[in-house]
Parts: structure tokens; sequence; C-alpha cells
């Protein structure tokens, strides 16, 4: 996958699920660490290497 489409299906599924959440009255102090957690895992994926070189 190309690093532009993790981060806009990132941004999609994160707007669209604390949507959901605020819909059904999940306040953000409940699930705010959670989206923190992933949002880091997020950012690994994109910013970390894949593989090494040889030395």
């Amino acid at each position: 996958m190309n690093i532009i489409t993790i981060i806009g299906v990132s941004i999609l599924f994160f707007y669209s699920l604390i949507n959901i959440l605020k819909f059904y009255g999940i306040q953000e102090d409940v699930y705010g660490i959670y989206i923190s957690f992933y949002l880091l895992l997020v950012a690994c994926v994109v910013f970390l290497p894949t593989e090494y070189s040889k030395m």
C-alpha cells in the first residue's frame, strides 16, 4: 500500500469511529487513550522502515 493511502484510510476510519461513538453518547475521555494508541501504531507503520539494508 502507498503511504498516502494508509494515511487517508486511517483518517476516514478514525473520523467515522469518533462520530459513531459520539452518536452513542460515549465521551472522549473513555476512548481517547485507545485512539491515541492506534494513531501511534499507524505512525509507526508509515514512518518506520520496513526493511533494513545489509551491511
